[in-house]
């Protein structure tokens, strides 16, 4: 850079003239994490056992969708791969069963309750605020990649509504 580069304006991609000419060529790396050996083969006696596999990871969309079909979890044309926050937003995210909001002053274990003077029946039961259209999709969802904690709860929670999880469990912190 000379000093006196215009640094207001922008082309139709976002991109300043300076960054577009000039330039020098260093380096292109490439990496890759290999496949552990009987990954497939672990993904397999899943699908065989009739366990659906499904991938949760914080790798991009684009990295997370070629190690899915690396290990064969994205196997067919219309599984659906889409990142956390896309996911939360089509299933409106986690609610309390009761209230139908995220945040709620509803207890949320016995001792809470017994704290607030409430019985068991009152504790708080997470659900999904749009179960509709998770049900829509759920069956073909293979990976969500971008995957933050509160992603992996709602699709827990969601597989648990929906009696997808053959032992609905409780996560230790609801």
């Amino acid at each position: 850079m000379k000093g006196n580069e215009d640094m207001k304006t922008k082309d139709r991609f976002g991109v300043y003239d300076y960054e577009k000419k000039d330039l020098t060529y260093f380096c292109l790396l490439g990496i890759q994490d290999t496949l552990r050996q009987n990954v497939k083969d672990a993904v397999e006696k899943c699908r065989r056992a009739g366990i659906t596999v499904r991938m949760v990871t914080g790798d991009n969309k684009i990295t997370a969708r070629a190690i899915a079909k690396d290990c064969t979890i994205l196997n067919a044309p219309d599984q659906i791969v889409m990142e956390g926050v896309d996911f939360m937003q089509k299933i409106g995210g986690v609610v309390c069963k009761k209230c139908r909001t995220p945040v709620c002053n509803c207890p949320t274990d016995k001792k809470k309750a017994e704290k607030m003077k409430l019985t068991e029946k009152d504790i708080r039961v997470d659900c999904i605020d749009k179960i509709d259209e998770f049900k829509k999709f759920i069956d073909k969802l293979a990976v969500i990649a971008r995957c933050r904690p509160e992603d992996k709860y709602a699709l827990v929670t969601g597989l648990n509504e929906t009696g997808m999880l053959r032992k609905p469990f409780k996560l230790p912190f609801s």
